[in-house]
């Protein structure tokens, strides 16, 4: 099994201990695919406390955030606090077009949901450092000088989108035991098919007035097409 770890994360002390114990309790099986992961403490970087946990509810909280359309569209597991099992790893290591994944964590996570179980622990096991540069994170205003990277990154999303959900009828078509959902169906498509399905989806599913509002933004990009020639390369 591997630990994923961030260079300016702090692991608490007790971490490998919990997690063991809680593999044991959930009857996690090392020889299939899955991913277990914990909840942290938010703070600044000088380590100081900005909150006690991650999932306040804007913009995540777990369970709720682990449904399968929903993870197309956002990530609610932080990179640093996941434990993944050799199976999964190896179906990490040897799924195309990596470059295409906005982050390796929301790539991990996107699979296991796929193939496998997301477990999640709701204990604090470890100290998540936020820096103003932060291009992910825990939710915090920036303003309008944001919005070009949030344009940026609903592109990405989108071609992510697409690569995810047709690499996935590939392993299926190889034989692989693979959970999909209609909104993989439209996606694989094509890039503007696939902005105005996640349009739905976000409207749908997104759990705050923000998360819905970036239905708004996957429309613009479905008239207006991708921000760059080529988004992604490989499948999308």
């Amino acid at each position: 099994m591997l630990f994923l770890a961030d260079q300016d994360d702090v692991w608490l002390p007790g971490k490998v201990a919990t997690i063991k114990r809680e593999l044991a309790e959930r009857e996690l099986v090392l020889d299939q695919p899955f991913i277990l992961f914990h909840d942290v403490r938010v703070v600044d970087e000088a380590l100081h406390p900005i909150r006690d946990t991650y999932y306040t509810g804007n913009p995540f909280l777990v369970p709720r955030d682990l449904n399968r359309c929903r993870l197309l569209m956002a990530n609610p597991a932080i990179g640093h606090t996941m434990l993944i099992s050799s199976p999964l790893a190896r179906k990490l290591v040897h799924w195309p077009d990596a470059e295409a994944y906005l982050m390796h964590d929301w790539q991990a996570i996107l699979i296991a949901s796929r193939l496998g179980r997301v477990e999640h622990v709701p204990l604090a096991l470890s100290l998540y450092r936020q820096h103003d540069s932060n291009v992910l994170g825990a939710y915090r205003t920036r303003g309008f000088a944001s919005v070009s990277r949030l344009q940026k990154f609903v592109d990405r999303m989108i071609g992510q989108a697409v690569c995810f959900s047709r690499t996935t009828r590939q392993w299926q078509d190889r034989g692989d035991h693979i959970h999909t959902t209609w909104l993989e169906t439209l996606c694989r498509q094509g890039y503007r098919q696939a902005a105005i399905a996640l349009s739905v989806a976000a409207l749908a599913y997104g759990p705050t007035w923000q998360r819905k509002a970036i239905g708004a933004l996957l429309l613009t990009r479905a008239i207006m097409g991708p921000i760059r020639n080529k988004t992604v390369r490989g499948n999308a």
